[in-house]
């Protein structure tokens, strides 16, 4: 008689340890998504502008360091290479949050100038 009440309180916390992992794994790799809205305000977004563009502008000062150095093609350069590529991408990433701003216009019918 013991014996068989000991085996069913095992069976029992062990399909509650089963149940609750189950639970834990769905939560983790089903229901975690990655955020895809983020909500920075206008100092934020200036912030990290001007934090790209300086590195932009460090890069690009290496780059020209490089080429006064080794004054034959800086194409053969994997150095040189490197650097021009990271520029690029942050050149690119600095165009993709450009495009994602939303301009302000005025909806009155007066002449606007910008800038």
């Amino acid at each position: 008689m013991y014996t068989i009440v000991f085996v069913d309180f095992l069976f029992r916390n062990s399909l509650f340890l089963v149940s609750k992992l189950i639970i834990i794994l769905w939560k983790v790799f089903i229901m975690s998504k990655p955020t895809t809205e983020f909500n920075l305000g206008l100092r934020d977004i200036d912030l990290i502008e001007d934090a790209i563009n300086s590195v932009i502008a460090r890069r690009s000062s290496a780059m020209s360091s490089l080429t006064e150095d080794n004054v034959e093609n800086t194409t053969d350069m994997t150095a040189y290479r490197e650097i021009r590529q990271e520029v690029a991408d942050l050149r690119d990433l600095l165009g993709r949050l450009h495009n994602q701003k939303n301009w302000y216009r005025p909806q009155t019918e007066a002449a606007y100038v910008s800038g």
